[in-house]
């Protein structure tokens, strides 16, 4: 998967832009590779996304500016289990100072335009944190994700989120102008 918006380039992760996204967090991502990962442990994530995306899913992507292709965050549609249900999961961040420029919902907005168009995955989840207000933010008002409910992931208290291909078709006619691919 490749898509290219009038701001965004997003492609699969390679260990470049994984190493860049690393060097510029200011935290410890939810992922399971550490903050200061080294070339070894970078390589390893890289290989195993790779069997990831053979799997029903599509695994990690970086999200770069078009203008210079600088990383500027990941996303990521993973298999995960959710109270013994396989399901594909939505994962995402941003290095902080490309926050609060609309750059996440473009990059969700239009990786879910794909992944409905072009794959066989029909329903979309993602598990937020019950601290995290701008991801939950971001899932409730800008991409209409449904609430679910809460659980306990990771002794975390989460909120638990989906999108369906009906529904995501009917937002999508409504916003589609302001996040198009290019």
């Amino acid at each position: 998967m490749i898509i290219q918006t009038s701001n965004l380039l997003i492609e699969p992760i390679c260990e470049k832009s994984l190493s860049y996204i690393l060097k510029n967090i200011d935290h410890e991502l939810n992922m399971p590779i550490p903050k200061h990962a080294s070339k070894y442990q970078i390589k390893k994530f890289i290989s195993h996304n790779d069997k990831i995306r053979c799997f029903n899913s599509l695994g990690y992507f970086i999200i770069k500016l078009n203008n210079g292709l600088i990383p500027i965050g990941f996303l990521s549609i993973i298999p995960r289990y959710i109270n013994e249900n396989l399901v594909n999961e939505l994962g995402y961040f941003m290095i902080k100072h490309y926050r609060n420029n609309g750059f996440m919902c473009e990059a969700i907005f239009n990786t879910l335009n794909y992944i409905f168009n072009n794959t066989n995955i029909n329903k979309i989840y993602s598990l937020v944190e019950d601290s995290n207000t701008i991801s939950r933010h971001i899932l409730e008002n800008n991409m209409m994700f449904d609430f679910i409910g809460s659980l306990i992931d990771r002794n975390t208290l989460k909120r638990v989120y989906y999108i369906n291909k009906l529904n995501f078709i009917t937002y999508k006619k409504s916003i589609y102008h302001i996040y198009r691919i290019k």
